[in-house]
């Protein structure tokens, strides 16, 4: 079966198998932070890309309350390069650091789409570290 989606696509839609999202531009783009930059490489582009393309080629950003650059206290970039830095520091895995990325990054989104971005970031910094009843308390005290 020839058609227009298979060179881009992943297997045909069905009730067992999901579409997969191509992932070879990670292999490609992401390299180890220490490696020499390649003039085209732009900053914040290995986890904070501009958006994903999905099976039909339509861009789609996936944190799309967390892009007004007006309007949020920290750019996705400026969160990238911080847990670049993790990464690099405690020699956390490259796809862990990515998942964790994407993780903060959905529940910024999430709650900057019911309140303001500020406030979204200064709640989630209680519940998971600074708070009465924080994650990060409850676990190491």
């Amino acid at each position: 079966f020839d058609s227009a989606l298979t060179g881009r696509s992943a297997v045909p839609f069905s009730g067992f198998k999901t579409p997969q999202i191509a992932s070879d531009r990670w292999n490609e783009r992401i390299q180890h932070a220490t490696i020499e930059k390649k003039p085209e490489t732009v900053k914040g582009e290995r986890f904070a890309e501009r958006g994903i393309y999905d099976v039909f080629d339509n861009y789609h950003d996936p944190y799309p309350c967390w892009s007004n650059p007006n309007e949020i206290p920290i750019t996705r970039e400026e969160i990238e390069l911080i847990f670049i830095e993790l990464m690099e520091n405690f020699g956390f895995q490259l796809d862990n650091t990515r998942n964790m990325f994407d993780f903060l990054m959905r529940l910024l989104d999430s709650r900057a789409s019911r309140m303001t971005a500020n406030q979204a970031l200064r709640s989630i910094h209680a519940d998971y570290i600074g708070g009465i009843n924080s994650n990060f308390k409850n676990g190491t005290f």
